[in-house]
């Protein structure tokens, strides 16, 4: 699983926590950076720093362990 899938996963998890769709753009707005930004590292064009994906785990409420699954 790549790292852009990785990503997806945790938003679908913050989306059953609060009752509804959590976005790109609400993603991004969270960890204040673009929803183009988000779309890149879903789509393999860019790679999060270690930074990025602490915030991301953190909004999404998902331990940081969860992005060191097995990338292909």
């Amino acid at each position: 699983m790549f790292l852009g899938n990785l990503v997806k996963k945790p938003r679908k998890i913050k989306s059953k926590k609060i009752g509804q769709r959590y976005t790109q753009i609400m993603l991004a707005k969270d960890i204040h950076k673009s929803q183009g930004y988000i779309v890149d590292i879903e789509t393999r064009r860019t790679y999060p720093t270690f930074k990025v994906l602490s915030q991301i785990s953190e909004v999404c409420e998902v331990p940081f362990s969860f992005f060191e699954k097995t990338q292909n």
